[in-house]
């Protein structure tokens, strides 16, 4: 994926999902101020995101929730390795759901030189995008993987004033030839206003201040045995995170975890097994009344995978104990077969999600958020709702060799009581978590051609069939999706430049939004230029080259084509 991501461009995460079109990717406006995922189209939050082994999960509440996480607040400087694990295969890294997963690792030194880079994005819309990333592996044994980004962006409708910060560190420090500590921290913070309906027929509806931000730290103790084939991680977990709503909609929500966990991993033979256990403790305050609700949760989860080819597997089983829901336990198997122009992966799992605080406890809260409209809008929790069981299987087959490829992906499945935020109809229109049965199905077709290092070709379609069975209809669930991409390049020798041209078009199906159907159904295409001398790359890109006006989102206008650029500048490589 990583290759893919090169040759297009990723101004946030969500883009690293275009390539393919199983995932539904979806912006608010044309700079991304909120960029949000859906794996087969589904609503709700079901994707797994895990960023250097470490599960993450930023949390927020704005008006309209729908659940999804936003793509602009993962760390993204260090990501090297790209992964997007459809179906359950996810559960082996250490997903929570059986859905999705996104997986990123930083990109590793070959020796003991530094990997670094400094990577620019500027735009219209008052768009700036810097990031910096330092990666080593010293001859001591000590590893280190620092990375800072800064993003300022005004967006298509005004004073939106938005910044955010992120800091991320992860250091392993040898105390002897067995044992080590680690460390890893992550700082992000984010400020700035949302629109809400800004085309709006009732006139501008609003400019919504949110602010957020996310620390987290993990301490540990490593133990290593004397041939590397086992280690041992005893160490504690701390969470902090806020949501801050102000304006129209005010609100507070903070969050603060404390846990501690053990994680033991070894290798027999051909084959790795891990096992871990942590248990960890949960506070959420809201506002307006500053009420508290707390939470304990402890799990055990036992990993086998078989490392050799042409024929490997995995296992995984696991049980959970939250706190007022009891245990949940579950289970995934993936089989994979490779040869030399032959990959299949068949995978199956079953997994129990216990509702969040923030679903139980929301307080119910009225704001005119929709401006001269009529309609009211309000949100609440629902203390009623009991777990989400998630049963998913996906097949993968793709044959050829040499990014000549064809491939088949089917993924399909049941959520049983599935968790969703929904609008309910009335004089006052509510959102408000409630249970329901999901049925889903996507079929997706890929293809890949490469003529020497001259074209390389990438092209996909899928189709989505989900039932809800509260609603005929769910907004921003579309029918199908389709995406391509082709780039050129030429090698200027006597320069020692290589020059790059690239092109995109991607098409999403008819869906629906809360009130306006028919969305969807616009052609949209990308374009980018590159040059790369050595370690210094720089990139222009046309964003909506044809011009189309067309609502991604309800009430959301793309007023048409609009421009950036950027570099990347490997520095002390």
């Amino acid at each position: 994926m990583r290759d893919r991501i090169n040759q297009s461009y990723a101004l946030n995460t969500g883009d690293y999902f275009k390539f393919d079109p199983s995932w539904f990717v979806l912006s608010h406006e044309a700079t991304p101020m909120r960029t949000t995922v859906q794996p087969y189209g589904l609503a709700g939050d079901r994707l797994n995101v895990i960023h250097n082994g470490e599960a993450v999960s930023p949390f927020e509440h704005f008006p309209e929730p729908d659940g999804l996480m936003d793509m602009n607040d993962l760390p993204s400087a260090l990501d090297g390795e790209v992964y997007l694990l459809t179906g359950p295969r996810g559960r082996l890294f250490g997903g929570g759901q059986s859905v999705a997963t996104l997986l990123t690792r930083s990109k590793r030194p070959d020796d003991y030189r530094p990997e670094t880079a400094l990577l620019v994005d500027k735009g219209s819309f008052l768009y700036s995008f810097a990031r910096g990333r330092y990666s080593k592996i010293f001859t001591g044994g000590r590893e280190m993987d620092l990375s800072v980004a800064y993003r300022k962006a005004d967006g298509l409708y005004y004073n939106h004033f938005e910044d955010s910060y992120d800091y991320y560190g992860s250091l392993y420090e040898p105390l002897s030839a067995d044992y080590g500590m680690r460390v890893v921290g992550h700082l992000y913070d984010r400020d700035g206003r949302l629109a809400v309906r800004p085309s709006s027929p009732y006139g501008f509806g609003s400019l919504q201040a949110r602010d957020r931000f996310d620390r987290s730290l993990r301490i540990g103790a490593v133990r290593h045995n004397r041939s590397h084939t086992a280690r041992t991680e005893v160490g504690y977990a701390h969470l902090r995170q806020g949501s801050y709503l102000t304006q129209v909609y005010s609100a507070d929500f903070n969050k603060w975890g404390h846990g501690g966990y053990i994680e033991h991993e070894f290798v027999r033979g051909n084959r790795m097994f891990a096992v871990s256990a942590d248990a960890d403790y949960l506070k959420y305050q809201y506002s307006p009344r500053n009420e508290t609700a707390t939470r304990w949760t402890a799990s055990v989860d036992v990993t086998a995978v078989a490392l050799t080819s042409p024929f490997r597997y995995g296992l995984q089983t696991s049980v959970e104990y939250v706190d007022g829901f009891r245990f949940l336990p579950s289970g995934t198997a993936v089989v994979y077969y490779e040869s030399d122009r032959l990959y299949t992966s068949g995978s199956v799992g079953y997994s129990e999600r216990a509702p969040a605080l923030h679903e139980l406890n929301l307080q119910y809260q009225s704001a005119p958020v929709y401006g001269a409209s009529p309609t009211v809008y309000a949100d609440e929790g629902n203390r009623y709702l009991i777990t989400e069981k998630q049963l998913v299987g996906c097949l993968d087959i793709e044959y050829g060799a040499d990014e000549r490829s064809l491939g088949l992906r089917l993924t399909g499945g049941r959520i049983k009581d599935g968790i969703d935020w929904n609008r309910l109809q009335g004089d006052t229109v509510t959102f408000r978590p409630m249970n329901g049965d999901i049925d889903f199905a996507t079929a997706t077709g890929l293809a890949a051609y490469r003529l020497a290092d001259i074209i390389r070709l990438n092209a996909g379609a899928s189709y989505h069939w989900i039932d809800y069975e509260r609603f005929e209809t769910r907004a921003y669930t579309p029918e199908y999706q389709v995406f391509s991409g082709v780039e050129f390049h030429l090698f200027w020798s006597q320069k020692l430049i290589d020059l790059r041209a690239y092109g995109e078009a991607i098409l999403v199906g008819p869906y629906d939004g809360y009130d306006t159907q028919g969305l969807g159904q616009d052609l949209v295409i990308n374009g980018k230029l590159s040059f790369r001398m050595g370690g210094f790359r720089f990139h222009y890109i046309f964003h909506n080259l044809l011009s189309r006006v067309y609502y991604p989102r309800e009430q959301f206008m793309n007023i048409g084509r609009y421009n950036s650029w950027g570099f990347t500048w490997e520095f002390l490589n």
